[in-house]
């Protein structure tokens, strides 16, 4: 037997065995591309949480937000009477960083679960007051009402 009828013989399982390497090739490709995919995921969304938790950009907000004092009446009257002052500056800065997740909802990048898992009770806390409402759907802030009537609207589902 001559090289070439054993070339002939072998012609078909090479072709089987050249399919069979290129799908499996394929596989592992979609599958390592899927797997570093989830990991820039998760990077970006540590970054996320760590802009809005680890630096102080919007921690005396959150704390305002969350003690309901006097702070707290101050900035709901000033937001009522459209006053200006520093305490709504950072709240505005607070109000941007939601409305920016907002966005990131529209455009697919987070997803509904994504943003309850990591900023739901921050959302609820907008959402339930309603002069912070009020001054959301007035002064623009699109995206992050959106995020407002699709909570609701998932809640409503819920029950």
């Amino acid at each position: 037997m001559d090289a070439s009828s054993v070339i002939t013989k072998l012609a078909p399982y090479t072709r089987v065995l050249l399919d069979v390497f290129a799908m499996l090739a394929g596989t592992i490709g979609i599958a390592t591309y899927r797997r570093n995919a989830r990991v820039r995921r998760a990077e970006w969304l540590s970054s996320l949480h760590s802009k809005f938790f680890e630096t102080t950009t919007y921690k005396k907000t959150r704390q305002l937000l969350e003690a309901k004092g006097e702070e707290y009446a101050a900035l709901r009257k000033a937001l009522a009477d459209n006053q200006t002052n520093a305490e709504v500056e950072l709240f505005v800065n607070y109000l941007n960083f939601f409305e920016f997740v907002g966005a990131l909802r529209e455009l697919d990048q987070l997803s509904s679960q994504e943003i309850d898992r990591l900023f739901d009770y921050y959302l609820r806390q907008l959402a339930d007051d309603s002069i912070i409402r009020g001054f959301v759907e007035t002064q623009g802030f699109e995206s992050l009402q959106a995020l407002f009537v699709t909570r609701a609207q998932r809640r409503k589902g819920r029950l």
